[in-house]
């Protein structure tokens, strides 16, 4: 019996404990279940059991449906049918012949949500009974409002977003009363990797037959590109930058721009201006022009580009590190509970036995029960989650003369059921898609999932959440268009590892860890920049290495600051990082900080918490130059004169006594020097630290460069190391100290790379 009430005890404790954790409340939402196949009252979609209607599919174009002779809709995705990126694209609702009054036009999608937030999920479902709380398939409605006058038409439109390989939406005119008048199923292909989406702007003869045979191919092999054409005229032309955007090349006929309106040309310029690629031609050189134009670094750019589409990165990993400030401390509550079980157990019994006073068991059991739950309750009250509350990583992003701020949220809540949000109207708000995303037909009716509606209004946008589970992560992207000037202004320029010109914030607040990458892997630490500052470039070294030199200095600084949020910081800069380096017109710059007090006031009315950190990502130019050739010894190795990159992880390493490597000059050499790895910090391998000696042609011998890492040798000084018959430069590599890790494994040494200034001999 004492057994017995034992384990009641100790269960009454979990569950009165966890309810006080959590911040349950009485006459609130139900804690226990999932809620799944509930209806709410406030929201008039959830559970709706449609009946199914004749949709009509179209490949990305446009489409008319006409249903209980109420009108006709015309449904137009992207730039009449070409979209270049599903991961947000315009879509327009024409409605023609309709009655008169107010209706409703609603989009309706299905995504799946990326990885959930690491809110001691484990101890969540322990305490909450939840297995539910899982990743699952969501619904998401757009609505606006639409009024058609006497004449019977009116315009609507939106802006979509679908998973990267695209799929379906459905759409539907609804009625004040919520009753279904017209609706159909649109499917949108994905961009292909081969397709360079392109409009052209014919006179008297038609460009677009002659421009669908064109073939093009990159430096670098791959993919054979084609044109993915759409013909205008002069009217068709947008007067809208989100339309334009969907294009990448536009063609036109010599002559027909001065056919353009002054919004139309601004759009234009403005589109040229942020990568665009405008072509005016004749017919007559039309075939010249164009692959003159579509080429080299272009073409490269572009086939990147189209790539980069079937690349994705989840944001909801970089959210689900955000330190929320009233997540259980899980360490603090097993503490307790352990304690609880020591003293209610062997503990109490040992001692009150050792004192022959085992008749006050049952009491001290009572006693520490009712003790545990006081505590718990106390802490609780402290820690608990009592309302929905937001997470977010925003960017501030210049590209050119645009100015954008872009993003992720996500919102959870300590209970089941349905919440609701309002934000400014300033913010374009879409569904955010995850990588991973569910392919759905478009038809199949998706009843008691859980689903957010974005009702878009002009005073305030709503989002309403329904049939949401316990700690359920529901995710969103907004995106708002920056006015004023650029946040960064830069004259920057960079020969080998050296650094010239300025940065200036123009922005209102601290940038911190600023980072400026530049050309392919070079990074430059550039600390803490105040509004309005002017940093100076001269002596701020740059290294042109791999991502764990920025990381390591991020959490070097980090250490003075919050700690709490190294690895969501980490994060952010690592997926800009790489979506920086997949990019092949990365020539550039690019200037990387912390936002400080840049919260994001997108919240109207709610008053739910809300936590996160922004970046500023701001391309910028760099006239950057580099030595003509570089010598690797892992080329130099295999037979190669190593003329390569060497940011390479590739290497020749050494671990005790010496090696030898030789390497082709093309030419004479005007100017050497070693270039030491830095940036390697792995577990097992470190950057070459012992003796460099170059092979003296003349003496036989070999000469120590005692100060390889500094030292630059130039013209006459390289004569006696090329070898006048062959052109071979042999370098010896030599240490002698064999160097441990803790564990006993050895460590290895990654040779330096060199740089290489060589005047080619011109040909007899």
């Amino acid at each position: 019996m004492k057994n017995l009430a034992r384990a009641a005890i100790f269960l009454t404790v979990l569950g009165w404990g966890a309810a006080a954790v959590f911040g349950a409340e009485s006459g609130s939402q139900t804690v226990f279940g999932s809620g799944k196949g509930q209806e709410s009252a406030a929201d008039p979609d959830a559970g709706e059991n449609r009946e199914s209607l004749e949709g009509m599919t179209a490949l990305a174009g446009e489409i008319s449906q006409e249903l209980r002779t109420v009108g006709r809709v015309q449904v137009s995705c992207g730039t009449e049918g070409t979209v270049k990126d599903c991961r947000s694209f315009p879509v327009e609702l024409q409605l023609s012949q309709w009655p008169a009054g107010s209706y409703q036009a609603v989009l309706e999608t299905v995504t799946d949500s990326g990885m959930s937030f690491d809110l001691e999920t484990s101890l969540s479902k322990l305490f909450l009974a939840d297995g539910n709380a899982t990743d699952q398939s969501k619904i998401c409605r757009y609505r606006r409002e639409i009024g058609v006058g006497e004449d019977g038409e009116a315009q609507v439109n939106f802006q979509l977003t679908l998973p990267f390989y695209g799929g379906n939406f459905r759409w539907m005119i609804l009625d004040q009363e919520e009753q279904e008048l017209s609706s159909g199923v649109v499917n949108v292909e994905s961009p292909r990797e081969n397709e360079i989406y392109t409009a052209v702007l014919s006179g008297d003869t038609d460009l677009e037959p002659a421009l669908q045979q064109l073939r093009f191919t990159g430096e670098n092999g791959g993919n054979i590109m084609n044109l993915k054409t759409i013909s205008w005229e002069a009217s068709q032309v947008p007067e809208d930058q989100e339309l334009m955007d969907q294009l990448q090349v536009f063609v036109a006929q010599e002559g027909q721009l001065e056919g353009l309106s002054q919004q139309q040309r601004e759009v234009l310029e403005r589109w040229e201006s942020q990568g665009g690629l405008l072509i005016e031609t004749t017919e007559e050189t039309l075939k010249e022009d164009v692959e003159q134009m579509i080429s080299g670094e272009r073409l490269d750019r572009l086939i990147q580009e189209n790539g980069n589409s079937y690349s994705g990165w989840e944001k909801s990993n970089v959210l689900e590190n955000a330190p929320i400030r009233s997540t259980p401390p899980v360490k603090l509550y097993l503490g307790i509970l352990l304690l609880y079980i020591v003293i209610a157990g062997p503990g109490l019994y040992l001692i009150l036995k050792k004192k022959n006073r085992r008749y006050y068991l049952f009491g001290g059991i009572l006693a520490a029960s009712l003790t545990t739950v006081l505590l718990l309750a106390v802490l609780g009250h402290r820690d608990g989650i009592h309302a929905p509350f937001l997470v977010y990583e925003a960017r501030y992003v210049q590209k050119g003369e645009k100015i954008s701020l872009q993003a992720t949220c996500g919102i959870q809540a300590p209970y089941n059921g349905g919440y609701t949000l309002y934000v400014d109207p300033d913010y374009q708000l879409l569904p955010y898609q995850p990588y991973s995303a569910l392919y759905w037909d478009g038809e199949e009716q998706m009843v008691g999932f859980p689903s957010m509606n974005m009702r878009l209004g002009e005073k305030s946008s709503r989002l309403q959440f329904s049939d949401v589970s316990t700690f359920q992560p529901m995710y969103f992207t907004l995106e708002r268009q920056e006015e004023g000037g650029p946040l960064v202004e830069a004259q920057v320029s960079c020969f080998q590892e050296t650094l010239q010109g300025t940065v200036t914030n123009r922005s209102p607040y601290v940038i911190s860890d600023a980072q400026l990458l530049v050309g392919r892997e070079g990074v430059a630490y550039l600390g803490d920049l105040q509004p309005g500052q002017t940093v100076s470039l001269e002596n701020i070294p740059v290294i042109f290495a791999s991502q764990e030199t920025w990381l390591d200095k991020i959490g070097e600084n980090l250490q003075q600051k919050d700690r709490n949020w190294e690895k969501f910081l980490e994060l952010q800069y690592q997926q800009i990082y790489y979506q920086w380096t997949e990019r092949a017109d990365r020539t550039g710059g690019m200037l990387l900080g912390f936002v400080e007090d840049g919260t994001l006031d997108f919240q109207m009315d709610s008053g739910y918490e809300v936590y996160g950190k922004s970046v500023l990502q701001a391309e910028i130019p760099v006239e950057l130059t580099r030595e003509g050739a570089v010598y690797d010894p892992w080329f130099a190795d295999r037979g190669k004169n190593g003329h390569e990159d060497y940011a390479t992880t590739l290497g020749m390493y050494i671990n005790q006594g010496e090696t030898q490597a030789q390497y082709q000059v093309e030419g004479t050499l005007e100017r050497l020097r070693f270039i030491s790895r830095e940036s390697l910090k792995t577990a097992y391998e470190i950057p070459f630290t012992g003796e460099v000696s170059l092979f003296n042609w003349q003496t036989e011998k070999y000469d120590l460069l005692e100060d390889w890492e500094s030292r630059t040798l130039v013209g006459n000084e390289l004569a006696p190391y090329v070898s006048p018959d062959t052109g071979l430069l042999q370098v010896r590599y030599q240490t002698e100290q064999i160097k441990e890790k803790e564990d006993g494994n050895e460590v290895l040494e990654l040779l330096p790379v060199i740089t290489a200034v060589e005047r080619k001999v011109p040909d007899a």
